[in-house]
């Protein structure tokens, strides 16, 4: 994808360049898709931002900026955002509508870490959280299409996707990811130089 391109190119670049440069870079892949069409046309799409609020937040993060934020306040974020979403309706990705207050949620609940450090149910929804990346999608579309064939409402459709994006991720992680990167660290860990034989008396 074009989209891990530009993060690609973007690694090659000063570290302090790196987040304008992808800012730039997906706002620029945004409005040529306009003109281009064709396979760019996905780029053409407003949840492209949701990427980039992504970023901002995980540089706050680095910057311990969302440690500063006290508990009420990311109550109040919260709730906000979520009447916020409640509002509008019908998801449209669009940035002002759903992808900041999605921003704001996100934002929020890493703000207060702290508070879930030692839960042991995060710590692992946090593990598997790059399976689910990966999986969600996917899993979505099969339940797309469960919707349809049994006629199934809004709440139990939601609910089943959630229950097998969390199951499909966990069997992901502990079949296929922890397997490979106990393997790769194996196979990239250091060999100790041997140490020279004590000479014979």
């Amino acid at each position: 994808m074009v989209f891990y391109l530009i993060f690609l190119l973007c690694l090659f670049l000063p570290s302090r360049a790196r987040a304008l440069a992808i800012v730039a870079g997906i706002i620029v892949l945004n409005k040529a898709s306009q003109l281009v069409g064709g396979d760019l046309s996905f780029y053409n799409n407003s949840i492209m931002y949701e990427f980039l609020f992504g970023i901002m937040i995980a540089i706050l993060h680095q910057r311990n900026i969302t440690s500063r934020v006290p508990t009420y306040a990311s109550a109040i974020g919260i709730i906000l955002s979520l009447l916020t979403i409640s509002h509008y309706g019908e998801v449209t990705h669009s940035p002002w509508k759903q992808g900041i207050p999605c921003a704001v949620i996100v934002f929020s609940f890493l703000a207060q870490e702290k508070l879930f450090r030692h839960a042991g149910l995060f710590n692992r929804l946090a593990d598997w959280s790059y399976s689910t990346y990966l999986c969600h999608v996917i899993v979505i579309c099969y339940v797309a299409i469960l919707k349809v064939a049994f006629d199934m409402s809004g709440t139990l459709t939601l609910a089943l996707a959630v229950s097998l994006i969390v199951v499909v991720s966990s069997l992901s992680f502990y079949l296929v990811e922890r397997p490979i990167l106990t393997y790769a660290k194996k196979v990239t860990r250091p060999v100790k130089a041997h140490q020279p034989l004590s000479s014979a008396p």
